[in-house]
Formats: structure tokens, sequence, C-alpha cells
């Protein structure tokens, strides 16, 4: 073992610090919260099937796409981008009071709005911000996808 390899482990212990481990999380929560809201469904429904496979397993079948190539894993952080920005968005608006009624001012409902969609989009840049460190860590980890 010369100082190169010695250095390539440290490098490579750094960027392991560095993992945010949501990606990882989203791997495991995902299908297994997806799993449960389909064994929850109505007998009988496609809602329970279109949420296990379609979300679940599609979800897993991507991850397996996106480490071995580089161009997908922009579109992959944005679809779990948004899907945590659209949970956010739901949070809060179970928080907020209801919408203003009619008659109120136009500028309050857009008050309303804005208040309920900073979080969100707040979410959402965090989120793509951790994506973009699990993507290079997965690069180090995997090798450079292409």
């Amino acid at each position: 073992m010369d100082h190169n390899d010695v250095r390539k482990g440290i490098l490579q212990a750094n960027m392991i610090e560095r993992n945010s481990g949501l990606l990882s999380a989203e791997m495991t929560i995902v299908p297994f919260v997806a799993a449960i809201f389909a064994a929850n469904a109505a007998e009988n429904s496609l809602l329970g099937f279109f949420l296990f496979f379609v979300v679940g397993i599609s979800s897993f079948v991507f991850f397996l796409w996106c480490s071995e190539y580089r161009a997908p894993r922009f579109w992959m952080a944005v679809f779990f981008s948004g899907i945590w920005a659209y949970v956010t968005w739901k949070f809060v608006g179970f928080f907020m009071p209801n919408l203003p009624p009619p008659s109120a001012p136009f500028t309050h409902t857009v008050l309303h709005y804005t208040f309920q969609a900073v979080p969100a989009i707040i979410a959402f840049l965090v989120t793509m911000l951790n994506h973009h460190v699990d993507f290079e860590w997965m690069d180090d980890v995997f090798g450079k996808a292409k």
C-alpha cells in the first residue's frame, strides 16, 4: 500500500461523511410506506396496486438505473424532491386556517398560498441539494456513472 492508496481511502471516508442519507432513506421507506397504503386500500381497488407497484417498485428500479447512468439522476432528484415539496405543502396547509372568503381582497388569497408555498420551495431546494451530495457519493462508491 503506497501513499496514493492511503489518500484515496481518506477521500472516500470524507465522501461517506458528506452523504446526507436522504436517498438511502427514500429507497427503504418509499416501498414500505407504499406497501402499507396498498394493504389498507379498499379490496378490488387498483389504487393499492398502483401505489405499491408503480411508486414503490418503480422507484427502486429507477434508483438502480440511476446508479449506472448519470443522465436520469437529475430527474430522479426532481421526482423525490417534488414528493417532499408536496408533503410539505400538505403539512403546512393542515395547520393553516382555511382560505379567505371570496369577499376578501385578492391579496389575502395570494398571501395564504405564499405562506404555504415558501416552506415547500425550501423543502424542494434542500432535498435537491441533499440528492446532489448523495449522487456524488454514489459515484464514489459505485464508480463513475456512464
